[in-house]
């Protein structure tokens, strides 16, 4: 094999491992919106029946 042969089998090897890094992180980022949405939607759904509690007659939110 050749230097240059060499040279571009060692470069398509890199570039393949940094694709398969990208596709990973691409993954991960991916995994991590959808985990912060969730929470986010935890999040409004518990103010929004705190408040819907608020408002109740005899809750205990109520009277402070």
């Amino acid at each position: 094999m050749s230097s240059l042969q060499q040279r571009i089998a060692a470069f398509a090897d890199e570039t393949s491992g940094l694709v398969a890094q990208l596709r990973e992180l691409e993954r991960l980022r991916e995994q991590v919106r959808k985990a912060e949405l969730a929470r986010r939607s935890r999040q409004i759904d518990r103010r929004k029946r705190t408040r819907i509690g608020r408002l109740e007659p005899g809750s205990r939110l109520r009277r402070r």
